[in-house]
């Protein structure tokens, strides 16, 4: 299931439920993004000495059974399996044909907005996998840029997240809310700023993306930066300060 992640007052990653959005301090060093955790480093492998060990498989004991008659022998049938609209989305293969299919087909049938088991629609998954044609294309066909998935991120959130800067660009220049806030009131800027997408940040800062706004644990997204060590997208905040700065002087 696809969903940008939230940040805690800590600066960690937190479930998209509001019941899970707690990070006790004590679970810190099981984080799974910890490159020192024990959750990051493989158990230690002991000794192998032990006659009693499998042999390692090989190619050329498949063969000699081949040849021996003892393999049976069945050639693989490969069964077409239908990949969903979404699917197809984030793959970046809808055409201009597929979607004259669905104004053919009509209202009652599948839609451009359709919606997936999270809500979110083919928009969402095209922008979240960085496909930049078949987010314009989308969009073209009025595909509706403000959606909003069960957790209230929009197709912007998405692709910020995963720093998807281009998806970002077409997405803020065709009318997309730089500072739309989902259920726990992150902002596009605050994704971009946790994950270090620094050209998102920048992107963002330029169709006026506010550093201010706060989430629910009180954090700008100048602060989620600082908290995980973001520090290109922190550079990036700064020297945009800077620049207001210099103009008011």
């Amino acid at each position: 299931m696809m969903r940008a992640k939230h940040f805690s007052e800590k600066g960690t990653r937190c479930s998209s439920s509001p019941e899970n959005v707690v990070v006790k301090e004590e679970d810190l060093s099981n984080d799974p993004w910890d490159a020192g955790s024990s959750a990051s480093i493989g158990l230690a492998s002991g000794s192998n000495n032990s006659a009693f060990l499998p042999v390692p498989y090989r190619a050329v004991t498949v063969l000699t059974n081949l040849q021996r008659g003892n393999v049976q022998t069945e050639e693989s049938v490969l069964v077409p399996q239908q990949i969903s609209w979404h699917t197809r989305a984030a793959m970046g293969e809808i055409n201009a044909q597929d979607l004259n299919q669905v104004a053919h087909n009509g209202p009652d049938q599948e839609s451009i907005n359709f919606e997936d088991s999270c809500g979110l629609t083919a928009l969402c998954w095209a922008a979240s996998y960085g496909q930049v044609p078949t987010v314009r294309l989308l969009l073209s066909r009025g595909a509706e840029i403000e959606h909003e998935g069960e957790d209230g991120q929009t197709a912007l959130q998405l692709c910020c997240a995963a720093g998807h800067h281009e998806v970002a660009k077409v997405l803020l220049a065709a009318g997309a809310d730089p500072n739309h806030a989902d259920h726990m009131s992150c902002s596009p800027l605050m994704f971009a700023a946790a994950e270090d997408h620094a050209q998102c940040v920048s992107e963002l800062l330029d169709h006026k993306a506010s550093l201010t706004a706060t989430n629910f644990t009180g954090n700008t997204a100048y602060d989620i930066a600082c908290r995980r060590n973001s520090l290109k997208a922190q550079a990036v905040m700064e020297r945009y300060l800077l620049r207001l700065l210099d103009n008011t002087s």
